[in-house]
C-alpha cells in the first residue's frame, strides 16, 4: 500500500457499519475511516461545511443505498459537482435495487456491491473494487 486511503462510509445501520469495518480490516485494506449517517451529513462532508471543515477529501465513497431514505438523489448530488464527480463510489445494494435502480448509474468509478453475498465474498469483491479503483493508492494487484 503506498498510503493510508482516506475512506467515507455512508451508513445509516450501526451494525452493518461495523461489519464493513471489519471486512475492509479482513481485506488488507487500511486507512481512515470515516462515518456519516446520512446522504446531507455525506455532502457537508465533502464540502467541508458545518462539523467537517477539516475534513480530509476522500479517496473513496461507500454508500449502502439499501437503507438510505435519500437513495439515488445522493448519487445524483455526487456527480453533479465537479469537485466530486471523480470520486469513487462503492455502492452496498440487494439484487433488486442494483438491477432496478442502480442500473443507469453503475459506470466509470461507480461500483456495486452486494453486502448478502456471505462475508467472505464481500471481503474478497471489496478488496478487488478498491485495487482496481485506486491502484494508484493501494498498489496495482490485489494479492
Amino acid at each position: 500500500m503506498n498510503r493510508a486511503l482516506n475512506l467515507l462510509l455512508v451508513e445509516e445501520n450501526d451494525v452493518d457499519g461495523k461489519i464493513i469495518k471489519v471486512a475492509l480490516s479482513k481485506a488488507g485494506i487500511q486507512g481512515n475511516l470515516f462515518t456519516v449517517r446520512s446522504g446531507w451529513e455525506c455532502l457537508r462532508f465533502l464540502r467541508k461545511q458545518d462539523d467537517y471543515v477539516s475534513a480530509p477529501s476522500p479517496d473513496v465513497i461507500i454508500v449502502d443505498l439499501n437503507f438510505l431514505r435519500e437513495g439515488t438523489a445522493q448519487l445524483d448530488d455526487l456527480k453533479a459537482y465537479t469537485d466530486t464527480a471523480g470520486i469513487p463510489v462503492i455502492v452496498l445494494a440487494d439484487e433488486y435495487v442494483e438491477k432496478k435502480i442502480l442500473a443507469p448509474y453503475l459506470s466509470g468509478t461507480l461500483r456495486s456491491l452486494r453486502l448478502q453475498s456471505g462475508i467472505d465474498d464481500f471481503i474478497s469483491s471489496i478488496r478487488k473494487v478498491i485495487f482496481d479503483l485506486l491502484p494508484d493508492i493501494v498498489g496495482s494487484h490485489a494479492d
